[in-house]
C-alpha cells in the first residue's frame, strides 16, 4: 500500500540509496512554444527544481497527445522525473477520471517497470486541481509499497 508523508517530496535527493522516480501533477496544455504549462501549485515549484523539463514533457504531450496518463525521462544517474495527469487544460479543476487513469498507468509501472525504485509523487489534485483529499486518498490507497504520496 502507498504510504503518505507530508513536507517536500524532493528533499534528501543526494542522499538516496536507491534510484527514485519523482512525479508531478500536471495538465496537457501546451504554451505557443510546445512547452507544457507548469505555472502553479506543484508544478510551478517542480519546474523550478528541474529546469527544462516543461519543454521536455511538451515535447512527450506534442506526440502522445493529451490523455497521456504519465510521462517519464531520465534526469540524472538515478533520478527520473515524470508528469502524473489530473487534468486537460490548466485552467480546469482535476478530474477523478483522469487521476483514476494515471493512477492506473502508475501502479503497472510502479509493479512491473520501476520495482526497485523509490516512488515519490504529490497528492494529486488538492491543491490548483480543487478536489478534497477524501475524495481522492481513496483511489491511492492501492498502489505498491514502493509509491509515496507527498502534501507540502
Amino acid at each position: 500500500m502507498a504510504k503518505f508523508y507530508r513536507g517536500d517530496m524532493v528533499a534528501g535527493l543526494g542522499l538516496l540509496d536507491k534510484p527514485v522516480v519523482l512525479l508531478c501533477t500536471t495538465n496537457a496544455a501546451l504554451t505557443h512554444e510546445r512547452k507544457l504549462v507548469m505555472g502553479r501549485g506543484a508544478a510551478e515549484e517542480f519546474k523550478r527544481y528541474f529546469p527544462g523539463c516543461d519543454a521536455q514533457f511538451g515535447l512527450m504531450v506534442s506526440k502522445l497527445g493529451s490523455n497521456y496518463g504519465v510521462l517519464v525521462y531520465q534526469y540524472q544517474f538515478q533520478i527520473a522525473i515524470g508528469a502524473f495527469q489530473v487534468k486537460c487544460h490548466w485552467l480546469e479543476a482535476a478530474t477523478l477520471s483522469l487521476i483514476v487513469a494515471s493512477t492506473s498507468i502508475l501502479d503497472r509501472l510502479a509493479r512491473e517497470v520501476w520495482s526497485n525504485w523509490e516512488i515519490r509523487l504529490n497528492f494529486p489534485g488538492i491543491g490548483n486541481g480543487g478536489l478534497d483529499i477524501k475524495d481522492v486518498k481513496p483511489l491511492l490507497l492501492g498502489l505498491p509499497d514502493n509509491v509515496t504520496i507527498w502534501r507540502y
